[in-house]
């Protein structure tokens, strides 16, 4: 089974784009120390309908599409296949490092650390697909539509290429959420492996950066509510001296100084980072 991830369409940042990465005080020093991040288990996210939201949607367009039962039956044994033997990994970011919620829910209630790439920096050194997460539901049924309508023409005109096509919804299942969180803004970064039938991997690596491979096949799995739960670590760094980080943000209820901040970014070797505080009564 093969999984595309140029499919898509990715989020493509201009030159002085940033997106924040909001987290705990420990989360921030662990990133700045190894100069990595994680991309977690997306089924262990905070969201509980990340991915199923997506699979709802796909459902209830099949029956709308009168799709007939021989083809439906077909494009459930794939999607199945697919489904049940799939891990979608992410990293989440925000387009703003202004929003309350994820003050309160991702840095600690505000006394954790927000932290700012350069989106463009971070695009070309992460080898996974970038996507900038679409809220509006009209947007999203016309995204699934027309891969399905995709699927049933190369279903009629018996190509093998429907498997690689019903592969492509998992990576609008995770482009898309409830438009409910439309305030988060966020741009993810997607990492799709399947476990073959044969226990081999075969994952979404984007074909510019096979190199990575070898690196990012080592997963590794940490305990959440007791349940196993994959991800993988990779650096951020363009090089050793390119870093995209570009600003970082005191939580309002955080009591570290910019000179603290400043201290701690030279012991780790980030050099010209502008360092500020959330500026808001949340306190």
């Amino acid at each position: 089974m093969e999984v595309n991830a140029t499919i898509v369409d990715e989020y493509n940042p201009d030159n002085n784009d940033i997106v924040y990465y909001y987290c705990s005080a420990e989360t921030f020093r662990n990133i700045m120390c190894s100069k990595t991040l994680w991309l977690c288990d997306v089924k262990r996210m905070n969201d509980c309908e990340e991915i199923t939201y997506g699979q709802n949607i796909f459902f209830d367009l099949m029956k709308k599409l009168r799709i007939p039962e021989l083809r439906k039956d077909e494009i459930e044994y794939y999607y199945n296949l697919f489904h049940n033997n799939l891990v979608t990994l992410s990293i989440c970011f925000s387009e703003s490092s202004e929003i309350l919620s994820q003050w309160r829910g991702y840095a600690d209630d505000a006394k954790g650390f927000c932290i700012g790439f350069n989106a463009k920096k971070l695009k070309s050194a992460l080898p996974f697909c970038p996507l900038k997460i679409v809220y509006d539901y009209n947007k999203q049924k016309e995204l699934i539509t027309k891969k399905l309508n995709d699927v049933l023409c190369h279903i009629v005109n018996k190509t093998p290429a429907y498997e690689s096509i019903i592969g492509e919804l998992l990576f609008i299942f995770a482009q898309i959420k409830h438009p409910s969180f439309k305030e988060e803004r966020e741009i993810r970064f997607v990492h799709n492996i399947i476990l073959n039938e044969d226990n081999s991997l075969t994952d979404s690596v984007k074909e510019e950066c096979k190199q990575y491979r070898d690196i990012l096949n080592g997963i590794f799995f940490r305990m959440v509510n007791n349940i196993p739960s994959p991800y993988v670590e990779t650096s951020f760094m363009l090089n050793e001296k390119d870093s995209p980080v570009e600003e970082i943000l005191i939580g309002s209820k955080n009591n570290s100084t910019a000179f603290d901040v400043q201290l701690f970014l030279k012991y780790c070797g980030f050099n010209d980072v502008q360092i500020r505080r959330f500026d808001s009564s949340y306190t």
